[in-house]
């Protein structure tokens, strides 16, 4: 026959089993990122996260300037603030994969700029499919934990070919301010230009955007699919090639 003190010594046992087995869970979720997604609302097969609009105005005589990433971090340390610019990711990949590891030690410098653009992990035709997903999928959960974090973000939209469609466009908002990016397109590669120019005018007729903000140089016959897209450059490209 089993008494009382039998009985708590199993139940204790079984609670400090459980308990060990939350810690190895919450490890295990610290390990992939996956806390992340906590509270996010996810679309599509792959279960993107849905990013909310940014239907803040933004105008082509906008006073805030462009800061890659890595330079937002530099002038933020030194000052303290990111009031009158905005931050992108239009950068190679190692100056801002610092960001994956640990997103939320960048919240209160991301706060402090007039907007973000969301993060901008690579994405090539000749990568592998796994990849591409990954790393679409890792800048969209990225901008939504910056989003639920206080950060003014502006959806980062990119694909890769019509192929593509069916996933790269999924939890992204409509009716609101996006941005693009052409940087990777070679100037004399007319089937890029071409694959790029259907793939924009894709997203416009999907997410119907108040406004498109474009980074890189422009690819022919994009003014036609949206004319009033606000084009800028990064100013400290333009000082290295050009000295001013």
């Amino acid at each position: 026959m089993k008494n009382k003190d039998d009985h708590v010594g199993h139940s204790s046992g079984n609670l400090n089993l459980f308990a060990n087995k939350v810690k190895r869970v919450k490890s295990q979720k610290d390990q992939y990122g996956l806390e992340l997604l906590d509270g996010m609302s996810k679309a599509g097969p792959f279960d993107m996260p849905m990013l909310e609009p940014f239907t803040q105005s933004v105008s082509q005589k906008t006073d805030s300037l462009p800061l890659p990433f890595h330079e937002a971090r530099s002038r933020y340390r030194k000052t303290g603030t990111l009031k009158g610019f905005f931050v992108h990711f239009y950068t190679d990949d190692y100056r801002f994969v610092c960001i994956k590891r640990n997103p939320g030690n960048y919240l209160a410098l991301l706060r402090s700029a007039d907007f973000v653009i969301g993060p901008d992990f690579s994405v090539y035709a000749n990568y592998p499919f796994p990849v591409v997903l990954r790393n679409i999928y890792d800048s969209r959960v990225i901008a939504r934990y910056l989003q639920m974090g206080g950060v003014k973000i502006i959806p980062n939209v990119v694909w890769i070919n019509p192929q593509s469609y069916s996933y790269v466009f999924e939890g992204q908002p409509v009716g609101s301010v996006i941005s693009v990016n052409s940087t990777c397109i070679p100037v004399r590669d007319k089937r890029a230009q071409t694959l790029w120019l259907h793939g924009y005018r894709e997203a416009i007729d999907r997410l119907s955007p108040v406004s498109v903000l474009r980074y890189g140089r422009i690819i022919p016959g994009e003014e036609k699919v949206f004319p009033e897209a606000i084009h800028f450059f990064n100013p400290y490209l333009n000082y290295m090639r050009y000295g001013r």
